[in-house]
């Protein structure tokens, strides 16, 4: 069963670009302006301008390694990622820069690339560190012998998945488990207490309680002394 898709959405605005031309008698071009032409777009052409980072959206609390696109690079140039500097920076051509990027917590950070004669160029936002996708289709959590309370690893386990869970409307269904030993009516009870511990919680949280259906599952067709369980299920339409 694959995780809910996000959408996303971009708004292309087109530009529109308007040239005016003034009539009037032509000039004729000396020696002088063809130098100056030369030397301005000789200028133009080696002026620093950072374009692009590839690739770029990488996972939250990992090193990673990127490549820099653009124009006038030049040996020892200094990457910035927000405010941290990047490693092994590499010049591999005025148009290229390969760098080490350090972990970093997620968010949206500025590229800048400093050259060493002062020249900035800087990528607005240009990187996105993002969070590893967690998948909250199953979740599994404990409860200790004949109790009905969330142990502290449980509730870590819910609060982990809290986001995942409030991202979609689709139905969940909390099955509170327990084996074989008791009676049925006593195990059907545990159970349901569990569940109900359970959807409490997530109410509590932000998750309407709609979305919610309670079941208890009992007698496993194995034991697990001390432990029991909860599943999380979710259908996608």
């Amino acid at each position: 069963m694959t995780r809910p898709r996000a959408l996303r959405a971009r708004l292309l605005l087109p530009g529109v670009m308007i040239a005016l031309g003034v009539a009037g008698c032509p000039k004729k071009k000396d020696k002088t302006d063809e130098e100056d032409a030369t030397e301005t777009v000789h200028d133009i052409e080696g002026a620093l301008n950072l374009s692009s980072i590839d690739p770029s959206t990488v996972p939250a609390g990992e090193a990673f390694d990127a490549t820099l696109f653009g124009a006038g690079f030049q040996p020892g140039a200094t990457v910035y990622l927000g405010a941290e500097e990047a490693s092994g920076v590499t010049y591999a051509s005025p148009r290229t820069l390969e760098i080490r990027g350090p972990s970093m917590t997620a968010g949206r950070y500025d590229v800048e690339v400093v050259l060493p004669d002062g020249q900035r160029s800087r990528l607005v936002q240009g990187l996105r560190v993002e969070n590893e996708a967690v998948d909250c289709r199953e979740v599994v959590i404990y409860f200790d012998l004949d109790q009905d309370g969330l142990r502290s690893d449980s509730l870590a386990e819910l609060k982990s998945n809290l986001s995942c869970l409030t991202g979609t409307s689709a139905p969940l269904t909390i099955e509170g488990h327990t084996d074989e030993r008791g009676t049925t009516e006593y195990n059907l009870a545990l159970g349901q207490r569990r569940a109900a511990t359970v959807r409490d919680w997530l109410v509590r949280n932000s998750i309407a309680s709609g979305r919610i259906r309670t079941v208890t599952v009992t007698r496993f067709l194995f034991s697990i002394p001390f432990f029991f369980f909860f599943f999380f299920f979710f259908f996608f339409f």
